[in-house]
């Protein structure tokens, strides 16, 4: 299911909608090493250094971005779609929740303002 889909379709026109896009950076727990960059002074003979972030644009970073976002909303009480991974419900008291997230963009609507 795409954002766009969702935003485009009748009933979600009648629902609030929440646009977030994520942070640059997520905490991972592998090892990754990059060069020291030109210009940056370091004491001592360094030719690498450990990265203790995901950073934005490295292969690791979408599957660390997603599976922080996952561990979080199960936290909270959300339930991932059997029909689309991507989106997550959580139905309170007669009120629904949706999250819907594509890439580094999430989506929130739901039954109640």
């Amino acid at each position: 299911m795409e954002i766009s889909r969702v935003e485009d379709s009748d009933h979600c026109k009648r629902l609030p909608l929440v646009l977030y896009d994520k942070p640059r950076r997520v905490h991972w727990d592998e090892l990754v090493f990059c060069a020291v960059p030109e210009g940056v002074d370091l004491d001592g003979n360094f030719d690498c250094l450990e990265l203790v972030k995901a950073i934005y644009g490295l292969k690791q970073a979408s599957r660390v971005w997603n599976e922080t976002f996952d561990e979080f909303v199960y936290f909270i009480g959300f339930q991932v779609s059997a029909f689309d991974l991507c989106l997550y419900i959580k139905v309170v008291d007669d009120h629904c929740v949706l999250v819907l997230i594509y890439v580094d963009d999430v989506l929130i609507t739901g039954s109640s303002p």
